[in-house]
């Protein structure tokens, strides 16, 4: 064993706050956080919407994409435990999609999947004909459904939704063609054919997933998979989280290493590796301890708290934005949900925001629209909107008469 561990727990650090080495194999995969207190993540039950992989060349398929997943009970319990920015990162994606009648708090959870188009589905108890009036007030029409998840689709900004009673399912499209919509079919279907138990699920399949998700858990919000990085053994996964205590928020990731490999002469190298990849991308110290599964690192977060959780909840609305060519004017509706206030909505021109786009004061209620001037059919128009913590999240983007697909960046990628 190595004696630097003892010496990390004492609290001496020198350097890289790293801890070689070996240990003997733990009872439980996450029972060394406890030591820096970071309690056990809890069962990881996002797994069960995951489907196996159908195809591996397909970039389409949910089984290779990356995931994040936010457990919107335990997020909104922290209260001041997270930064307004880790905060607001939470639950960036609630911004983007439209209204389907139910408020952040009616969930369990927001799991999104990246790689290829943006899907996300809205965990917890829905009632389906609110959901229903909630979708067609976003100007949703229904369509034929030969599945468990009835089916709605916008044509204008094309997007899908399917609802059941345990969630919504929303993936965006590359277009309005029969062709997009059966594929958009096709990535609803795995997701809620996985959770009814009709298809292999992820974690059932592969034995890796399986360890990384479990050492994840739950979570406030869990990143799965990334890209193993070019250090790591092959057969490695990985994924991180975000997680918090009663007193700090804390980043945690997870390395799991196959079966077969051991850690015999390369787990100073490997955890040193790690280690200064978990601070280049977090920016603060990291924390790592390994065995002979895998390698765990912490770090802790110290940014300034905020007051309440709920505060960088971002406002869930449908936008609709129509341009006329001639007249190199765009108007952006605000068809259903939430009311903006509008000295909080800033509009961005090619990601620059001019002093002149700022609106005046009052609501920017459902059904209400405004117009905007001088716009070149290709430019990027964005719309930013400042929450009670004072974090900025973007509640949509357009280019012409036509939306850009924001695909999540993952901020651990190498």
């Amino acid at each position: 064993m190595h004696s630097r561990r003892a010496v990390l727990r004492m609290g001496t650090v020198v350097g890289l706050a790293t801890v070689a080495g070996c240990a003997a194999p733990r009872a439980e995969p996450t029972s060394r956080l406890g030591d820096i207190g970071v309690p056990n993540p809890g069962n990881p039950v996002y797994r069960t919407w995951l489907p196996a992989s159908a195809d591996a060349e397909d970039p389409d398929d949910i089984g290779s994409a990356a995931i994040r997943y936010v457990d919107v009970d335990r997020a909104l319990e922290r209260g001041d435990t997270l930064s307004a920015g880790l905060a607001g990162s939470l639950f960036e994606f609630w911004a983007f999609g439209d209204w389907f009648g139910h408020d952040l708090a009616d969930l369990e959870g927001l799991l999104v999947i990246g790689g290829g188009p943006l899907t996300i589905a809205y965990i917890g108890e829905i009632d389906a004909t609110e959901a229903e009036s909630g979708l067609e007030a976003s100007e949703y029409d229904p369509l034929e459904s030969d599945g468990a998840a009835d089916l709605f689709v916008r044509r204008d900004q094309p997007r899908l939704v399917g609802v059941t009673a345990s969630g919504v399912v929303q993936t965006e499209l590359a277009d309005s063609s029969d062709e997009s919509i059966e594929r958009g079919r096709v990535r609803i279907g795995s997701l809620v054919d996985a959770h009814a138990g009709e298809r292999d699920r992820r974690h059932e399949s592969e034995a890796a997933f399986d360890r990384v998700t479990e050492r994840l858990g739950r979570g406030i919000r869990t990143t799965v998979p990334l890209e193993p990085l070019e250090w790591m053994p092959e057969g490695s996964a990985w994924g991180s989280s975000l997680d918090a205590t009663d007193e700090e928020a804390v980043r945690r990731a997870s390395v799991t290493l196959p079966d077969d490999h051991a850690m015999d002469g390369e787990g100073d190298d490997l955890e040193d590796a790690f280690a200064s990849h978990l601070e280049d991308a977090w920016g603060d110290e990291a924390t790592v301890y390994a065995d002979s599964s895998g390698l765990e690192g912490v770090v802790t977060v110290t940014d300034e708290p905020i007051g309440e959780i709920s505060t960088a909840v971002p406002p869930r609305t449908t936008l609709a934005f129509e341009y006329d060519e001639d007249e190199q004017t765009a108007t952006v509706t605000n068809r259903a949900g939430d009311a903006l206030e509008r000295s909080q909505l800033t509009i961005t021109v090619d990601g620059q925001t001019g002093d002149g786009l700022q609106l005046e004061d009052g609501s920017f209620e459902p059904g209400d629209r405004f117009n905007v001037h001088g716009l070149p059919g290709d430019v990027v128009v964005g719309f930013e909107y400042q929450l009670e913590s004072g974090a900025y999240v973007t509640l949509g983007q357009f280019v012409g008469s036509r939306e850009l697909t924001v695909d999540p960046d993952d901020d651990l990628e190498a």
